[in-house]
């Protein structure tokens, strides 16, 4: 071999490998596109997308401390299958995520998201962008996978995991998930706050969220969940919903392992055509949990199925709820049923309402407060005996009619403060005090 291109050879290989990367920051007016062979591209500081930024597949983009990337205006991020792009910190850094900001786009494919933990941060967050497409996309180890603010957005066949919050959604009417999405270990996999006629599209997977599977929070006209894969969701289980009316569960949804199937409160209202499970998960009941609900609506009567209050409730002042013949409502200890709005409990004669202890806890009773409302019959009140139990305790209640109904194991079966009730054919057995009244006048116990 010749000794000069030896020699050359030998040079060569020991020549150091030069790794390039570009550097980003500033504002971005026209159309700037990141390309493959110079990636990793490294934002520096802020960048504001006023114009276009086309991000080609295989980048890697690692953000500085802090950092994060506001859309005024477009990005393009479409990765492909085998070769991703991957937002991600620079090291071991915490960044701020993607900012889609008012009347902006985005479209998102084939592209990891990951390590948006700045302050509190959110993989991709949106507010009122014009057009969003998120698909095929991993978002992972952020506070919020996904945060959107009157938002529409055409979501399908992403996963978001070990976020505190997979998608959150709020302010927004007509707002749909997609299909084929999965979110998973997460504390809640999908949360729904004061939105309008929000959906879940078939076929979506959300399981072992460690604090409930979907959460519809103050939300208005949530129509028919359906075809949902909801597994081994803890907590408050498979679905959650706090003060939204009337909802209906179809019969297409699937639910294996969750602590409970469904966990309500005072202001919202499974349809009775719902289709709830009563085998397959921790507890195959109903769930009653705190809040304060300011919806009309009822709770039906179904099969197999018992409402379980674990923590003590409120009907508020603009709330009303009916609850059906035969339903059985069971208290966890120490908790409550607190009216400051109308209470209807109207059973019949071998088809009563029953409140009382869920197994041997000491529950605390029933509490109609100040200006509030009741018509109660053919109602049975056992076993409030915690503190000092009532089976009914009134305050100042505007109107309530008592008829037909037991009252039996209570502290006090019924104690009224200010007020004249239509107290008519009840049995009281078995009470410390049957019947209680102070401050109040024209008081009359009829037959």
């Amino acid at each position: 071999m010749n000794l000069t291109k030896l020699a050359f050879l030998f040079i060569i290989s020991l020549s150091p490998i030069l790794i390039f990367a570009a550097n980003h920051g500033g504002t971005i007016n026209g159309t700037e596109t990141w390309s493959l062979s110079d990636s990793p591209h490294i934002v520096i500081s802020d960048i504001t997308v006023e114009g276009t930024l086309n991000i080609k597949p295989g980048c890697e983009v690692k953000f500085a401390n802090g950092k994060r990337i506001q859309i005024n205006g477009i990005l393009n991020a479409i990765g492909k299958s085998d070769t991703t792009i991957i937002f991600t910190g620079n090291g071991s850094v915490e960044w701020n995520g993607l900012r889609f900001q008012n009347y902006s786009t985005g479209n998102l494919k084939y592209c990891i998201i990951e390590y948006a933990t700045n302050g509190t941060s959110n993989g991709i967050y949106a507010y009122n962008p014009s057009s969003l497409t998120i698909s095929h996309c991993d978002i992972r180890y952020c506070d919020y996978g996904f945060y959107g603010d009157h938002v529409s957005l055409n979501m399908t066949n992403n996963i978001i995991h070990h976020t505190t919050t997979g998608i959150y959604l709020r302010n927004s009417t007509l707002v749909n998930i997609g299909s084929g999405n999965t979110t998973e270990y997460n504390t809640t996999g999908i949360d729904f706050y004061s939105c309008t006629s929000p959906s879940l599209s078939s076929g979506n997977t959300v399981r072992q969220n460690s604090n409930c599977g979907v959460f519809f929070d103050n939300c208005s006209s949530v129509g028919t969940i359906d075809s949902l894969t909801l597994n081994d969701n803890n907590n408050y289980g498979a679905l959650r919903f706090a003060d939204c009316g009337d909802f209906t569960l179809g019969s297409g949804n699937s639910f294996s392992g969750n602590n409970w199937p469904l966990t309500i409160d005072t202001g919202s209202f499974p349809n009775s055509g719902s289709t709830i499970p009563v085998s397959g998960n921790t507890n195959n009941n109903i769930r009653v949990t705190s809040g304060s609900g300011s919806k009309t609506g009822t709770w039906p009567k179904f099969s197999n199925l018992d409402y379980i209050v674990t923590e003590s409730s409120t009907i508020h002042s603009t709330g009303s709820l009916s609850i059906s013949a035969g339903n059985n409502i069971k208290f966890n200890g120490g908790k409550n049923l607190d009216i400051l709005g109308t209470l209807t409990a109207i059973g019949t004669l071998g088809n009563e309402i029953n409140f009382t202890r869920n197994g041997t806890s000491e529950w605390s009773g029933l509490k109609f407060e100040n200006n509030s409302h009741g018509n109660l019959q053919y109602c049975n009140f056992d076993y409030a005996t915690n503190g000092t139990g009532y089976g009914i305790y009134s305050l100042t209640a505007t109107s309530l009619s008592v008829k037909h109904c037991k009252f039996e194991y209570c502290d006090y079966g019924f104690y009224g403060d200010n007020i004249a009730p239509t107290f008519e054919y009840n049995t009281l057995l078995n009470n410390s005090t049957g019947i209680y009244f102070q401050n109040s006048e024209f008081v009359n116990i009829g037959t």
